[in-house]
Order: structure tokens, then C-alpha cells, then sequence
């Protein structure tokens, strides 16, 4: 709930924050000469550069100037200011996932349905889980299917992180912040060299010792984290057609696996935390989280790129290449009680420990026709090999000599550890190509396309492994025996094979020299995988997503560029959508992904950027979405029909409930964000600035909803939330010092939810930023 006391203060709190000022947001506010009105973006949406006007694309492009303005360097902030996008938060902490007009990852070991990208090469895969994004130019979000030009998963959109690279300009940067909850955060770079070569160096360390979420049992500040990187990168150009671009970049995080805590009172016993037991827990808040295993998780990431130009009269050849390998690994409470196995009769504990290994290596390979000519072309090849591993272990004890009512031997504690090893193997290639014909001066026709061929080997291990004394064997069959087993061996090797070919065309019309429309069809495709969790191995192969976009775009420039409005409007028709549902053996603890039908999302986008006075800045964005699965079954274990009632059940008595109507699970209704930036020049050394923003969404689900009967699953609704930052200071030519206060409302919504299982933003917090350029 938003805690606010009033209405009053709620709108006095929305004015300041909202009103008040900083760069950028959609089209980004960036004013060199405010007279002069808005200063032109320049994107690579098309992956080329071109005017952010002049791009027939839905993008929100995040300059330079907003990121340093609102302090942006986590992926959640960048996404919500842009229409129809936000980052759901991942309760383990292992992915970075974006949601982009109504999509969503429904599980973190898939392939994301949106393309991420850093400075153009393609980033992604089922392990993206991103560190703060640091000495960062700009951040584009492109909404609508991308697979034509960027290919790989951008089936609901793509997201392009673009680093700064070297330039011949000597230059240095450092930054130092401090804040509550023992929050300190250290940026700088270096940057120099000549026109032929150039050389940039980042380096960041960002800590925190404490937070809102605890663990008295264990007395753990749960909310500890750190984060540091280093970056280098280099440029050469040993002649005027021909440049190289190399990047290294070396990180660690760590911090929690998870700081969920369970919202209802509960009892706890034999086989489960929410089945039967002898002793009550009390309804949890993030200040009281009852564990008796300490939540950990620590990261490394190496990412390796190199980036090929050669101009020639016939056109560019591009080369792209790059390596990342991730790791991490992460523990957590599994059992969630803070209960040891000697507390009473049927009392256990279980811990969880997970460790995941993504290695991928990317290539690609185009030629880009000359621009300014009456047809223009580009087209080209790319290769993916990537290979995901993830080991996972779930240790449970109990004390057998308390259940000897059960006619067993009193072995005291022991335990059995049920293992879940996953292999997958992919290798993708595509080839694409997009042709630009000027039909008239003012209309131009695109055609484009992308032919990719994924093939995805899984080697899938499930098993309960035993220290070999009785007592061990003993526990491991009380979980797995013949009349019941919540976790049962089997192994699978299994290939799938995925081919898919993605065209669109799109006719654009200037209208005026300040106005431009476009009409466009796109579709979009994300491969089919394996789930890593499930009792049965039917349940482990899924197929492919299938997408048609139907868009009407305009953008515009007013009053002499002073105002930049652009607008957006989509049907998104989706084929064999993926869905969760629980596993009908072990719904507690396992979960899968099934492609359950088909989809429709309608939505409108707006983006505003206006610079009404000198030395004031405002933009806005709007999105509005309404999703519903339009045909489509469910076997969700937690749907409760019967038969007749839009059920259909198989041979193996496992049934599918009617869901159509349902909205799509995870879509926001409402996206909107407000942003403002006032600087008035005390001297002409010295000026005064402040800044703000203003976030909102509202609406949405999330799980699906049977369409029959209406009354026996009960919808979770998606919390509304609002953030609300300001900042304000002073800064001469080459300093800054700024104090700020971020969700000065102290908004506490809900960011993830698993059933009882929920966690929260955090809450309000403040500080100081000091920061040098030279």
C-alpha cells in the first residue's frame, strides 16, 4: 500500500516528484540549446544510425543525460520508463527479465521472449541476469517483434545497452555516493588516446550492509549485497574505412538467493510447510523473514567482444562476435521454517543449493548498402552456441528417532538429498535481410525477413542420492516409495529441432518535414525448450511461440521543436503462448511451461517530450494494454473443475481447464511515467538544479483464469504501485553534488509472488552523490 496519510499529501508528494525535472525518458530530453527547442536523437534501432524521428520503430531511447540526471543503473529503471515495459522481479535472483507490451519469462531457466543487446551483439539467452549498468551512453527499448533485424527471442521487443566507448578526448570521471542503509557506490573512467586508436577503462563497487529485510533467527541483514566490475575496451582505426572495437568486462555480485517470506499463518510438519504439522508459524513481513538457513547467492560474469567496420563505395561490411560465460551460485532455505529436524516428531529442515553455468558464443555477419539512396539494403548471417547447466540440490533432514510410531528405528537425524542436473545444448543459425525502396519522396516500402534453425540437446538427470547408512535410505524412500513420490528419479536425452521464418513489411509516409507515419506488419518467433523441473518427463519438451503484429505509428515534432510526440498503436496476435502450470505430482515444489493456446494484446503508446522554458524539461509516456488468452487450455493443477465444466482430461487422468477469456498472466493494464528537469544558472560557473519522477502501473494478473466454473480459482491480482523520486544540487563545470530521496512515498507493493510466497520493493531511501569530471 502506498503510505501516504492523505489524499493531499499523496497529490502534494506526486506534484514535486512528478514536476520535478531530470533529462529524458522516451525520446529523452537532451537540450544543449534550449532556444532552439529539442536536441535531435540519434538511435540504431535499425542498426544504423538515424534520427530517433526518422526510425519507423516504437522505441524509448534513455540518453547520457537522463541516465546521469536520475542516477539510472539498474535494468527496472530504465524499462519502467518506457509505455507498456517493466521488469518483474526474479524471487531468486538468477534473471534479468523484461516485460514488453504484455510479455513475460514465465519461467527463469527459458529463453526470454524479448532480445537483449549490448552495444548491437545480441546478450541474451536463459542467464542474463544483469549487474548495474555502468558508463552507459544510452538505453534503447524497441517494442513489437524485432526478429527481422535483431533476430534471437525478440519476439515482444529488444533492448539495446549502449556502453560508452573510446573516443580521442582526454577525459576522467568519479563519482562517490553514500546512503541509507549503509549504501555506498564508487563509478569512475578514464578515457584517451588519438583518432587512430583510443583506450576507456570503467570500474564501479557498489556495497550495501544493511536493508528492510531480516532474519532473526540467524540475525542476517538479508538485503547485504555487493557489486564490482571493471571494463575495458579499445578502438582502432588504422585508416578512415576501416575500424576495430574490442571490450572486456570482468564482474561479481553477491547478495541474497531470495528474500521472500510467506504472508499467512501456516503449520509444519512431516512432508511439507504448508500440510499438516504440530507446530504454528506466525504471517511474516519482510522484517521478520523466519529462516534457519542463510540466503546467499555470488555471480561472475566475463563478456569478451569484438566489433569489424569496413566502408567501402558498395556499402559496410559489419563483423560481430563476442563470448560470455556466467556463474553463480545460490543457497536458500527450501523448507522456509526456521524448524531443526530434533524440534519435534516429523520436523525437518531442507536447504536448497543451486549452481548454474551459461557459456555462449555469438557471431555475426552483414553488409548495410550505402544510406540516402533510393534503394537501400542490408543482410546478412548469424551463429549462436550456448550451453546451459544448472545442478541443483535439495537436502532433507529429519531425526528418525522421533518417529518411531511409524514403526521405524531410532537413527537419529540423517539426510537425503534429492539432485536435479540439466544439460542443454543449442545451436542456432539465421539469415536475414530488410530492402528499402523509395517510392516517392515522401513513401517508402520495407520488406524484411529472418530464417532461423535452432537445435536445442538436453541431458536431464532427477534423483534422490542417499550417504548409504539405513537412516538415509529410509528417508529417501518416506519421500519416493511406491504409493507416493514427490521427487522421482528418471533421466531424459532427448533433441528438438526448431525452424521458423519471420517476415514483415511496413510502408512509412512523411507528411511534413516535422511529422512521420508509419503502417507495419512484423512477426515474431521464440524456440521451443525444455522445462528443468517436473515429476514427469512429458512434461520437460515445450514448442515454439508464434507472433503477427499489426502497428500504426506517427511522430511528430511541434512548435518550432520545442514538443516531440510520438504514437504508437498494436494488435499482437500470439500462437501456442506458453503458460505455467503446476505439476500435478508436486504442485508445492515443481512447476512447467506448456504451450496452452492462443493470444490477443491490443495497446495504444504514447511519448511526450517538451521544453517549455529555458532550462525546463518535462516528458511523459503512457501504455495501455488489454491481453486475453483467446483460445486455450490449462493443465494448472490449482484450477478446481470438473469435468464437462471446459475440462478435458487425457488417458493418464491429467485435465486441462478452459481459459479463454483469461487475461495473460503478468500483463500490466496501465504503464506511465512522468519526468521533469529545472536547472536555473546561479553564475555562469555555478548552476542550481532539480530533479524528479514520477512512475506508475496498475492492472493485471498473476496467474491465468478459467473460463469454467468462475468461482473456484481465485485471480491474484497485481498490485498498483507509484514511485516517486526527486534530487536536487548544485554543479560548476566539471562537479556535482547532489542529495536525493527515492520513493518518498515509502511504496511497498509486491514485486513477485508465488502463491503465499511474496516479496516487496524497497522502501524510501536517501543520500548524497558527489561526482568529478576532468
Amino acid at each position: 500500500m502506498f503510505k501516504y496519510r492523505s489524499k493531499a499529501a499523496l497529490k502534494r508528494a506526486a506534484w514535486v516528484s512528478g514536476a520535478v525535472l531530470s533529462g529524458v525518458v522516451p525520446a529523452v530530453l537532451a537540450a544543449d540549446d534550449k532556444a532552439a527547442g529539442l536536441e535531435e536523437v540519434v538511435v540504431t534501432a535499425r542498426r544504423v544510425n538515424e534520427s530517433l524521428q526518422d526510425t519507423p520503430v516504437a522505441i524509448t531511447a534513455i540518453t547520457t543525460e537522463a541516465i546521469s540526471n536520475f542516477r539510472l543503473q539498474d535494468m527496472s529503471e530504465f524499462a519502467s520508463l518506457a509505455p507498456n515495459a517493466y521488469v518483474p522481479k526474479d524471487a531468486y535472483n538468477q534473471n534479468t527479465r523484461i516485460s514488453i507490451r504484455g510479455g513475460r519469462n514465465v519461467d527463469p531457466q527459458v529463453e526470454p521472449d524479448f532480445g537483449l543487446y549490448r552495444n548491437g551483439q545480441y546478450y541474451g539467452g536463459p542467464r542474463t541476469n544483469l549487474n548495474s549498468l555502468v558508463d552507459v551512453e544510452r538505453v534503447e527499448v524497441l517494442r513489437g517483434p524485432q526478429v527481422a533485424l535483431y533476430g534471437r527471442n525478440s519476439m515482444n521487443g529488444a533492448v539495446n545497452v549502449v556502453y560508452a566507448t573510446p573516443t580521442a578526448e582526454e577525459a576522467a570521471y568519479i563519482s562517490a555516493e553514500y546512503g541509507t542503509y549503509k549504501h555506498s557506490d564508487v563509478q569512475a573512467w578514464v578515457n584517451g588516446g588519438s583518432d587512430k586508436f583510443a583506450v576507456r577503462a570503467a570500474g564501479w563497487w557498489i556495497k550495501q550492509d544493511d536493508g528492510q529485510h531480516y532474519n532473526p533467527v540467524l540475525k542476517q541483514e538479508m538485503d547485504e549485497f555487493t557489486d564490482g566490475g571493471i571494463r575495458l575496451s579499445a578502438k582502432w582505426a588504422p585508416s578512415d574505412a576501416i575500424d576495430f572495437l574490442w571490450m572486456v568486462e570482468t564482474s561479481e555480485t553477491t547478495g541474497p538467493d531470495s528474500t521472500e517470506f510467506v504472508e499467512v499463518e501456516r503449520c509444519c510438519g512431516l512432508f511439507g510447510p504448508f500440510a499438516g504439522g504440530y507446530v504454528t508459524l506466525p504471517a511474516e513481513d519482510k522484517n521478520s523473514i523466519l529462516r534457519n538457513t542463510p540466503t546467499s547467492s555470488d555471480a561472475n560474469t566475463t563478456y569478451i567482444s569484438q566489433d569489424f567496420n569496413w566502408r567501402t563505395a558498395f556499402g559496410t561490411l559489419t563483423v560481430l562476435a563476442n563470448y560470455r560465460d556466467y556463474g553463480r551460485e545460490g543457497q536458500r532455505d527450501f523448507d522456509e521454517t526456521p524448524f531443526e529436524p530434533t524440534d519435534f516428531p516429523a520436523a525437518y529442515k531442507q536447504v536448497a543449493n543451486t549452481e548454474d553455468d551459461a557459456e555462449n558464443f555469438n557471431a555475426e555477419v552483414r553488409w548495410t548498402s550505402p544510406r540516402e539512396q533510393r534503394l537501400m539494403w542490408m543482410a546478412g548471417a548469424s551463429y549462436l552456441s550456448e550451453n546451459l547447466t544448472v545442478n541443483r540440490q535439495f537436502a532433507t533432514s529429519m531425526d528418525l528417532s522421533q518417529l518411531g510410531f511409524l514403526g521405524i528405528p531410532p537413527l537419529g537425524v540423517n539426510t537425503a538429498t534429492g539432485y536435479n542436473d540439466i544439460d542443454i545444448d543449442t545451436e542456432s543459425w539465421s539469415v536475414f535481410a530488410e530492402v528499402t525502396f523509395a517510392v516517392t519522396d515522401k513513401m517508402n516500402v520495407i520488406v524484411g525477413g529472418r530464417y532461423t534453425d535452432d537445435t536445442k540437446d538436453l541431458d536431464f538427470a532427477q534423483y534422490i542420492g542417499t550417504d548409504g547408512t539405513p537412516g538415509s535410505a529410509i528417508l529417501a524412500y518416506l519421500f519416493c516409495n511406491p504409493g507416493s513420490c514427490s521427487f522421482p528419479s528418471y533421466d531424459l536425452v532427448d533433441s528438438q529441432n526448431f525452424t521458423n521464418f519471420s517476415p514483415m513489411g511496413e510502408v512509412t509516409y512523411k507528411f511534413s518535414d516535422n511529422m512521420n507515419g508509419y503502417a507495419l506488419i512484423s512477426t515474431g518467433f521464440r524456440a521451443g525448450s525444455f522445462n528443468t523441473t517436473a515429476t514427469n518427463p512429458e512434461f520437460l519438451p515445450y514448442g515454439s511461440e508464434e507472433g503477427i503484429n499489426y502497428e500504426l505509428g506517427l511522430k511528430t515534432m511541434l512548435f518550432e521543436d520545442r514538443v516531440r510526440l510520438n504514437l504508437a498503436a498494436f494488435l499482437f496476435q500470439v500462437d501456442d503462448v506458453l503458460l505455467r502450470a503446476q505439476d500435478p505430482v508436486n504442485p508445492t515444489q515443481f512447476s512447467y511451461l506448456e504451450n496452452s493456446g492462443k493470444s490477443e494484446t491490443i495497446g495504444v503508446e504514447a511519448e511526450l517530450a517538451w521544453a517549455p522554458l529555458d532550462g525546463l524539461d518535462i516528458a511523459a509516456t503512457v501504455g495501455w494494454l488489454d491481453t486475453e488468452v483467446t483460445d486455450g487450455y490449462s493443465s494448472d493443477q490449482n484450477i478446481d473443475a470438473e469435468p464437462g465444466q471446459g475440462v478435458i482430461c487425457d488417458a493418464n487422468g491429467v485435465c486441462r481447464t478452459d481459459i479463454s477469456g483469461s487475461p495473460i498472466p503478468g500483463a500490466r493494464d496501465w504503464t506511465a511515467a512522468l519526468l521533469a528537469n529545472y536547472s536555473y544558472p546561479i553564475t555562469d560557473a555555478l548552476s542550481w538544479t532539480i530533479n524528479g519522477s514520477y512512475r506508475y502501473q496498475t492492472g493485471g494478473y498473476w496467474n491465468a483464469i478459467p473460463k469454467y466454473p468462475a468461482d473456484t480459482y481465485k485471480r491474484q491480482p497485481i498490485e498498483d504501485w507509484q514511485f516517486a523520486d526527486v534530487s536536487t544540487g548544485i554543479e560548476g563545470d566539471k562537479w556535482r553534488v547532489v542529495v536525493f530521496v527515492n520513493n518518498v512515498g515509502d511504496e511497498e507493493h509486491v514485486t513477485s509472488r508465488r502463491t503465499v510466497q511474496v516479496d516487496t520493493a524497497q522502501g524510501i531511501t536517501y543520500g548524497v552523490r558527489v561526482s568529478a569530471r576532468y
